[in-house]
């Protein structure tokens, strides 16, 4: 009897053979625990998604190196928000599909609008890098922040802005992300008449690369002012410096931290030195924390990191050090661990958080001179 010898195994199936062995041990490992990072990445205002995400993404890096959530490695879906309240909901619902036991992001009041009343009916933690409305603020539910008021840096530019000796501020804000403007111009024009200045009568407007804004300018020049305040994008505030530049105009602009972004140079070039803005966070911080962050972001982004690139990274790390320390992954156990816990040491200070979740921090004034932003007294 002849006997034949078996065939060997065609190389391409020993290849099979390796990618199912590697696919079973990943299998065997813990399974990941899975976070929602719901934000902008597309549009005029994804700079700032981009930037949060960019930043998260290093946290991330971080987390795992030290071992993960218990063990178990923490995994970012990472998803785009379009800062749309619809597509936000939409995407939070997803997110939730999905898995993900909580949530890190949106990075407006206006994307946010409809995702917070999902979040709490769903009981789905939902920890915001940078929604500062008041609309939010002092309720029991499930968002948490760690960025302080935007009404209160309204104030704080209209006391620095008074100081400076501005009499007659023209006003102008964008209304589709009304639930971060309006509070903001609110604080303002309070603290600004208070002070003995005078408010004069705002316009409002839509964010649209076809919008007028030369002729809102022209508008805004006919009431006299000495000063400008703009509440609104980097894309707006600095279209308005321009043509104010157009109109040969000197006058200066406030502005709000939404427009405190690398986009507001690249949009703007040098017709944006005349602004000076608000910001929680401090771009010329020397804590040892945020210097080694902005090395580390540098080298692997080719940029300095934003407001939202720190804010991206702190919310991260505040979200998995509650998640280490909560009884389990469920909304509730998650909750109360973010307000057991309730102080987290970020980049450049600490993040305090009251009972209702809300984040008390002490806004700074900058000016923007020359391509990046400088500490004012």
């Amino acid at each position: 009897m002849q006997i034949i010898p078996a065939p060997r195994p065609r190389a391409w199936l020993s290849g099979l053979g390796l990618v199912a062995l590697a696919l079973s041990l990943v299998a065997c490992g813990p399974r990941p625990v899975k976070l929602g990072f719901p934000v902008v990445l597309t549009g005029l205002s994804s700079r700032i998604g981009v930037a949060g995400r960019d930043g998260a993404l290093l946290a991330l890096e971080e987390i795992n190196a030290a071992g993960g959530i218990k063990g178990r490695p923490l995994e970012l879906l990472v998803r785009d928000d379009r800062d749309d309240p619809d597509a936000a909901l939409a995407v939070d619902k997803a997110l939730a599909a999905e898995g993900a036991v909580a949530l890190v992001g949106h990075m407006s009041s206006r994307a946010a609008a409809k995702a917070i009343a999902f979040a709490t009916d769903r009981q789905l933690p939902l920890l915001s890098p940078t929604i500062s409305s008041t609309d939010y603020s002092g309720q029991d539910d499930y968002l948490f922040r760690i960025i302080g008021s935007n009404d209160l840096m309204g104030r704080t530019i209209a006391a620095w802005a008074r100081g400076k000796g501005y009499m007659r501020a023209a006003s102008a804000y964008e209304i589709t992300n009304s639930s971060y403007t309006v509070p903001f111009f609110a604080g303002f024009k309070d603290e600004f008449e208070k002070l003995g200045g005078k408010v004069l009568p705002p316009r409002t407007f839509a964010t649209s690369a076809t919008y007028d804004y030369r002729g809102l300018v022209a508008d805004l020049l006919k009431d006299g002012p000495d000063v400008v305040l703009a509440v609104a994008s980097p894309y707006d505030t600095a279209t308005i410096c321009q043509a104010l530049s157009l109109a040969s105009s000197p006058l200066p602009v406030l502005a709000c931290m939404w427009a405190m972004t690398d986009d507001l140079f690249r949009f703007g070039g040098r017709s944006v030195d005349r602004l000076t803005g608000v910001m929680y966070m401090d771009t010329e911080g020397q804590t040892p924390t945020f210097l080694d962050f902005r090395k580390r972001y540098t080298a692997r982004y080719g940029e300095e990191p934003s407001f939202a690139s720190v804010y991206g990274y702190d919310a991260l790390m505040v979200m998995a050090e509650a998640l280490r320390a909560s009884k389990s992954l469920k909304g509730p156990s998650i909750k109360a661990s973010i307000l057991g816990i309730g102080t987290f040491q970020g980049l450049q200070e600490e993040i305090r958080l009251d009972r209702f979740g809300d984040c008390d921090k002490k806004p700074m004034v900058f000016a923007a001179r020359g391509g990046s932003f400088h500490r004012q007294p």
